[in-house]
């Protein structure tokens, strides 16, 4: 296992496609009151120049701004409450300039093709903004265990490898190869061998912190990073979680165990692939001497301009 082998960097996003994303996101988790006085306040003066302009001036797209607000950052109920407003109105300022239709009839149905119009894009745009959202998850996590993917591990380990030159604290990166993973497959068939994919997941995410990454990098193959942890503490997480994960397969009669390279950085790598290289190193030479075991080191610097070097022990 190697970065090398893996997916390469994806291009950079595009404007458009980063004030998508932030227009979604900002929003998430919030109180959607602000977001109700917003498209509110909008209908108030959006009908307000409509109705001082006159008769002469259409405000008509203008309708679509509080719609799409709502529908955006709200949800879809706020959306279609929001063009029901918009519709009435529109209708009521019609009302108000007495147009000479032949009959009242004509005045409801412009009133509810409105209606409709508006109501249709509030659904469009929700649907459109449920979509993003399950296509900015799926580019960013796993399918099957729901961890992290290669392409954002990479991203938040260099974010964390800059932050140890930053700060000078350390973090503890741990490459992980399951032993027997093809044997699960042979005995107990292909959904066997995805639950005991998901069962890692699962228990690291439930015995590691909330700051913890865990992330999928292809096959049977995991990597863990602990931002700002030292030996003793990543050993402690490390043993425990070898111990979760091999009581979980036991009870389900599933052969899978680790094997596991776990590097401390006292000294910040050049770079994620020159981390994943000593940390996917270690774990080699773990599954070649004894099968479920850990391998911890740390990485130092012999010299002030050389290359790191690993310190190595086994549990």
């Amino acid at each position: 296992m190697t970065p090398d082998t893996l997916e390469p960097r994806p291009p950079r996003q595009g404007r458009l496609d980063v004030t998508i994303a932030r227009l979604s996101d900002g929003t998430a988790g919030s109180s959607i009151v602000p977001v109700v006085g917003l498209a509110l306040l909008l209908v108030a003066v959006i009908g307000s120049l409509d109705y001082l302009t006159g008769e002469w001036l259409s405000f008509s797209i203008f309708y679509l701004v509080p719609v799409s607000v709502s529908a955006w950052l709200g949800n879809r109920r706020l959306g279609i409450v929001i063009s029901l407003l918009c519709a009435t109105t529109w209708a009521a300022i019609d009302v108000v300039y007495e147009p000479r239709y032949p009959s009242w009839w004509y005045g409801v149905w412009n009133a509810t093709v409105r209606l409709g119009f508006f109501t249709i894009t509030t659904l469009l745009l929700t649907a459109l903004r449920d979509a993003h959202h399950r296509v900015a998850a799926l580019a960013r996590t796993d399918g099957l265990t729901g961890a992290a993917n290669w392409r954002t591990f990479r991203e938040l380990l260099d974010a964390e490898i800059f932050r140890s030159r930053r700060t000078g604290r350390p973090f503890t990166l741990a490459c992980i190869d399951m032993d027997d993973f093809k044997l699960v497959n042979d005995r107990h068939g292909h959904a066997a061998g995805d639950a005991v994919l998901r069962t890692f997941a699962d228990v690291s995410r439930q015995r590691l912190r909330s700051t913890d990454v865990v992330a999928r990098l292809g096959g049977d193959e995991f990597a863990l990073l602990l931002p700002e942890t030292g030996v003793e503490d990543a050993r402690t997480a490390l043993v425990a979680l070898r111990e979760a994960f091999t009581d979980a397969t036991t009870r389900q009669g599933w052969p899978a165990r680790l094997s596991t390279g776990v590097v401390t950085f006292h000294q910040p790598p050049a770079d994620a692939e020159d981390a994943l290289r000593h940390a996917d190193a270690l774990a080699l030479e773990v599954k070649q001497l004894e099968k479920s075991g850990i391998g911890f080191a740390v990485a130092c610097r012999i010299g002030a301009d050389s290359a790191l070097d690993l310190r190595r022990e086994r549990t």
